[in-house]
C-alpha cells in the first residue's frame, strides 16, 4: 500500500482571496485521513479540486500516479475517485432504491439501447448491487421509503450509499457526521466507515468539525488554516503538541 491519491503544490484564488497557498497533500491507499480547519480555511475548495470540480491554478492532482489535474468530475469518478457534499443532494421525491439506482455507473460497455429503453426495474443485476449497498449500510429495510420520509440520519446514509454505487475506491466525504447526535455516530457511521476500510478496501478522506471523531479514526490528519497545511500527521503524534492544541484544535 502507498499513496493513491496526492495533490502537488495546490493554489487557488477566488478574487483577492487566496483559497489555497501551496497545499502538498497525501492520501494513503485503505487509510482514513482526516483533514480539520476553521471554516473558511479551504476545506471545500480542496475537495473540489481533488475531485475535479474546480482547477487550480498551479499544481497538479495526481491519482495512481496519473495526473488527473485537468478531468473533468465524471470522467474522475470513472476512474475511481468520487465525493460527497455538505448538502445531501439527495432526490426526495423518489425512494432510497431508486436514489442508489440512479448513482450505479453506466460503462461505455455497455448496450445504449438496452440503458434507454429497459426500466431500471427491470434491470436485475443493479437492482441487486444496489440492495448489497443498502445491506452494508443497514438500511436496506427503508429501500422503498420516499427520501423525504426517511430521519435525517437516515438521508446521512443514503448519501454515503450513492458514494458507494460509484464504485470508487476512493470516496471524499464533506462533514459526513453534521447534524447526528453523537449515539448514531458511535453505533452506526463510525463502524460503517471503518468497515469500508477494513472489509471493502475503500480509501476514506473526510473534512470534519469534530476533532474527537477525527483523532479516533484518522491515520494522518491535516490540519489547514488560512489555504495553508499548518500541521500533518498521526492523531496522537498532533494531540501531544500543546502549540498546536492551545492555537489550532480549539478553533476548528
Amino acid at each position: 500500500m502507498g499513496t493513491i491519491l496526492e495533490g502537488k503544490g495546490i493554489y487557488k484564488g477566488f478574487g483577492g482571496l487566496q483559497a489555497l497557498s501551496n497545499v502538498n497533500v497525501k492520501i494513503e491507499e485503505k487509510k482514513i485521513t482526516g483533514l480539520i480547519g476553521p471554516n473558511g480555511a479551504g476545506k471545500t475548495t480542496l475537495f473540489n479540486i481533488l475531485s475535479g470540480f474546480i482547477k487550480p491554478e498551479k499544481g497538479k492532482i495526481l491519482f495512481k500516479d496519473k495526473e488527473i489535474t485537468r478531468e473533468k468530475p465524471h470522467d474522475v469518478v470513472l476512474l475511481g475517485l468520487a465525493r460527497s457534499w455538505q448538502g445531501l443532494r439527495l432526490f426526495e421525491n423518489l425512494t432510497v432504491l431508486e436514489n442508489i439506482v440512479m448513482s450505479l455507473p453506466t460503462y461505455k460497455s455497455e448496450n445504449v439501447a438496452k440503458i434507454i429503453f429497459v426500466p431500471w426495474s427491470k434491470n436485475k443485476a443493479k437492482l441487486t448491487r444496489a440492495m448489497e449497498i443498502l445491506d452494508l449500510i443497514t438500511i436496506k429495510d427503508r429501500a422503498f421509503t420516499l427520501i423525504r420520509d426517511l430521519s435525517f440520519a437516515e438521508q446521512k446514509l443514503v448519501a454515503v450509499a450513492r458514494l458507494l454505487a460509484t464504485d470508487s475506491e476512493v470516496l471524499l466525504l464533506d462533514e459526513p457526521v453534521s447534524g447526528l447526535d453523537e449515539k448514531t455516530v458511535e453505533k452506526v457511521v463510525t463502524p460503517l466507515l471503518r468497515e469500508l476500510v477494513m472489509k471493502n478496501g475503500k480509501t476514506i478522506c473526510l473534512v470534519e468539525h469534530s476533532i474527537k471523531l477525527v483523532f479516533n479514526m484518522c491515520d494522518t490528519v491535516y490540519c489547514l488554516n488560512q489555504g495553508e497545511i499548518v500541521a500533518a500527521g498521526e492523531p496522537r503524534q498532533l494531540s501531544q503538541d500543546e502549540k498546536l492544541k492551545r492555537a489550532f484544535f480549539q478553533i476548528v
